[in-house]
């Protein structure tokens, strides 16, 4: 077209300047022949866009977090939140704001602050966190304490549910005369601290943790309910689990976790915590699938596991700080040589005596055949259940004749021994002393020092029990 316009300008012949013809040259292809400008879709949120501040693209945005976090420290209302940042916290374990059912209101989100989640809203986790019929029904308490740390429910009940009939009686007695014992036996009392300290001396700690690069940490923290309040999570047990730790804390929060060994390994681990609910450190060697959050079910590794947990006469447990570190396959066979009980708990005692390198190796191909349902289809593996289920028996046979004499002791009227004040599982020993000592304390002092001598932990101081006692959580 301009070379056309061109052309009718010397027939025409007009007489315009060389200047004039640049100006209309330039002028055309600046409204015509430049590209057009590409319109971006907008990725700030409404309320930044609003406010014509700058957004950090993403939902919800930093602006809308911290005026989420400032309402809950000023106890008001949560208002001012776009609508973009409204729909993507509505998905969001993190930013989840839960409604009470007596005002009808937001009450308040979960706080995450660092590594840590405070679970705020405990009367609706305890709604959710819905058990179904168990063989065991004395193993409510232990299912529920380990769904605290986080992992699924539905994958711990589907392992209690497929035992033999057989190992489901057995346990049952165990774990109903442990409840019986359980006024009997009183936790050492955790360390004492003042009034208004706890939040301080809990921050710091955290902040200590979080310096920590030689070993993954958990902790676990309990309210005077017996109610999981927080969840802390350490760098590296995010990568020991293989996923970010804000995915971590949410899927522990809402008990999502998949299990990081093992059927066979984990009812074993079990076990041995019930069995050493009483004492206040526990060292084991277990295990771990690397990656168990993302499913890698190939790669495995050795880890050495310590609890720590602090029980109080009023509250009962407090808090459990877990440490995992990884140690060589030469370092697991020495144990495996001096410690054989901490390794792979009550795995040596059935049978199991492979080396690291062999337990590494084999990982794939057990993490399918242990599963408790598979093992009930073979001959080996109908075996390997049946030395189960006579451990289970050897191992509860102290607590089942401590009961059985407190019965016939109470038949017989040589004196009254209350019962406990509820129905509570075998984690849950009622703390009840009374001024005039039992025979069977003593007797149940002796078998439980022994047992704690053998492991190297003495933690435990044994008193008679007294009917006006408070009921706490060991496990």
């Amino acid at each position: 077209q301009v070379r056309t316009f061109v052309r009718k300008r010397h027939r025409w012949n007009f007489n315009l300047s060389k200047a004039f013809w640049q100006m209309l040259h330039n002028a055309y292809f600046y409204h015509h022949a430049r590209p057009e400008k590409r319109h971006q879709v907008a990725r700030a949120c409404a309320r930044c866009r609003r406010l014509k501040l700058k957004c950090v693209e993403k939902f919800p945005c930093s602006r809308c977090e911290r005026r989420i976090l400032e309402t809950h420290l000023e106890q008001k209302q949560i208002n001012g939140i776009c609508a973009d940042c409204e729909e993507a916290m509505r998905g969001n374990e993190r930013f989840r704001i839960v409604l009470s059912n007596e005002y009808g209101g937001p009450e308040r989100p979960i706080i995450f602050r660092g590594n840590c989640i405070e679970l705020t809203n405990q009367k609706k986790k305890a709604a959710q966190l819905i058990l179904p019929l168990l063989r065991v029904p004395c193993a409510y308490t232990m299912i529920h304490r380990y769904s605290e740390a986080g992992f699924s429910v539905r994958d711990i009940c589907n392992i209690f549910n497929h035992i033999p009939a057989e190992l489901a009686s057995v346990l049952e007695e165990g774990l109903r005369a442990m409840q019986r014992n359980a006024p009997l036996v009183l936790p050492v009392a955790g360390e004492k601290r003042m009034p208004g300290s706890e939040n301080a001396m809990q921050f710091h700690e955290k902040r200590l943790l979080d310096n920590i690069k030689d070993f993954g940490c958990v902790r676990l923290e309990w309210n005077k309910e017996g109610e999981r309040e927080s969840v802390y999570f350490n760098d590296v047990f995010a990568l020991l689990a293989g996923a970010h730790k804000e995915e971590l804390l949410s899927r522990a929060a809402s008990c999502e976790l998949p299990l990081p060994m093992t059927e066979l390994d984990l009812i074993c681990t079990i076990l041995d915590d019930v069995l050493r609910c009483g004492s206040s450190t526990i060292t084991r060697y277990v295990r771990w699938r690397v990656g168990f959050v993302n499913g890698g079910q190939g790669q495995a590794a050795f880890l050495k596991w310590t609890r720590n947990k602090s029980i109080s006469p009023a509250q009962g447990i407090e808090n459990a700080l877990h440490s995992f570190s990884f140690v060589t396959p030469e370092e697991y066979d020495w144990a495996m040589h001096t410690t054989p009980e901490l390794c792979r708990p009550l795995m040596w005692e059935l049978g199991d005596f492979r080396s690291a390198s062999s337990c590494l190796n084999d990982i794939g191909k057990d993490w399918h055949d242990m599963r408790i349902s598979d093992l009930q289809s073979s001959d080996h593996g109908r075996h390997l259940l049946s030395r189960l289920t006579e451990l289970v028996r050897l191992k509860f046979a102290p607590f089942v004749r401590a009961a059985n004499m407190v019965q016939m002791e109470q038949s017989e009227g040589h004196r009254h021994v209350p019962a406990c004040p509820q129905t509570v599982g075998a984690a849950q020993l009622c703390e009840m002393p009374l001024a005039v000592p039992h025979p069977t304390a003593v007797m149940i002092q002796g078998w439980m020092q022994a047992s704690a001598i053998c492991q190297g932990e003495r933690d435990l101081q044994f008193v008679s029990p007294h009917p006006c006692g408070p009921a706490a959580s060991q496990l």
